[in-house]
């Protein structure tokens, strides 16, 4: 009888015991990076707005990242999934800063399999908060948009007719900003 055996050298060779997490591990490494997509969408099929905003005349609800984080980071881990950030540009007009963010989602299980996702954000803020709320916004909606996961109202039931005058003077202003620093620019 030999007492110390040699150790398994593949991971073929290692004979996991049949138990529940163990049988998902393995259907988990037999998965492609698309199949493990439509795994996550599978298993979140709604997200509930979690959020109130309130200020003045604004009166909304809102999906909080820290609740579409924690729900997809779940998922993302349970399928073998990582998402990280390649690259990103940013351009600031006034308290707005504008992101376009870069990310690679990869399959764990297969390295090799991986895809590009790219998502835009803004963030208005008058210190130094700007970027980080663009890319948090970015982050988010990359999530929401790469898994497909509807939530909350549906922005496009709202009629223009409703968008209030402040708010279009708020749009003329920032576009008219916009104009003359990029006029001052290319002077």
């Amino acid at each position: 009888m030999e007492l110390n055996p040699t150790p398994p050298t593949t991971p073929e060779e290692i004979i996991l015991p049949e138990t529940e997490e163990n049988k998902h591990i393995t259907l988990r490494k037999s998965l492609n990076l698309f199949e493990k997509i439509n795994k996550v969408m599978e298993e979140v099929r709604y997200i509930n707005t979690d959020t109130k905003i309130q200020y003045k005349s604004t009166n909304y609800k809102a999906l909080s990242n820290e609740k579409v984080v924690s729900v997809i980071r779940e998922r993302l881990v349970k399928w073998g999934l990582v998402i990280v950030q390649t690259d990103s540009e940013t351009i600031k007009i006034g308290n707005i800063t504008s992101m376009k963010c870069y990310y690679e989602m990869i399959n764990i299980d297969a390295p090799d399999q991986r895809i590009q996702l790219v998502h835009h954000g803004d963030g208005a803020d008058s210190q130094d908060k700007g970027p980080g709320k663009a890319s948090t916004y970015a982050y988010k909606y990359m999530l929401i948009r790469t898994f497909a996961l509807p939530f909350g109202d549906d922005p496009d039931s709202i009629s223009s007719d409703k968008i209030t005058d402040d708010i279009q003077q708020r749009y003329q202003k920032l576009y008219a900003d916009s104009e003359r620093i990029l006029g001052n620019i290319c002077k």
